[in-house]
This record gives C-alpha cells, structure tokens and sequence, in this order.
C-alpha cells in the first residue's frame, strides 16, 4: 500500500463501497490499519453505512468491534 498515493487507495476504497464490494473495501481498510496507514473517518463511515444499509450486520460488527 505504501507505493500508492493515499489520494489513489481513498478513491478505491470509496469504489468499492459504491460498488457494492464491501468485502473487497473491508479488506482494503485491514490491510492498511494492519500496515499502520489509519484511513479517514470518511472510509470507515461510508463502509459501516452501507453494511447497514445492506442489513448486513454480522459484517459490520466483524470490523468495528475489535
């Protein structure tokens, strides 16, 4: 991730969501916090919302309640 412009893998992750591969995006935004790259609110927001929007609850606890 680190060769990527943070510009790049914000606008990629935001495809993802809006493209309804939210495990690719959930993917995504682990392996950045696990390589210590914390995205932006925005990201984690927009993902949370559509695992709700899509009532897929599991999934959403499964990232945010580490």
């Amino acid at each position: 991730m680190h060769s990527a412009s943070p510009v790049y893998v914000l606008m990629l992750i935001d495809s993802c969501i809006h493209l309804g591969w939210l495990e690719m995006a959930h993917g995504i935004l682990n392996d950045m916090d696990a390589a210590g790259d914390l995205t932006g609110f925005t990201q984690h927001m927009a993902l949370l919302t559509a695992y709700y929007s899509r009532e897929m609850f599991k999934e959403a606890k499964a990232r945010y309640d580490k």
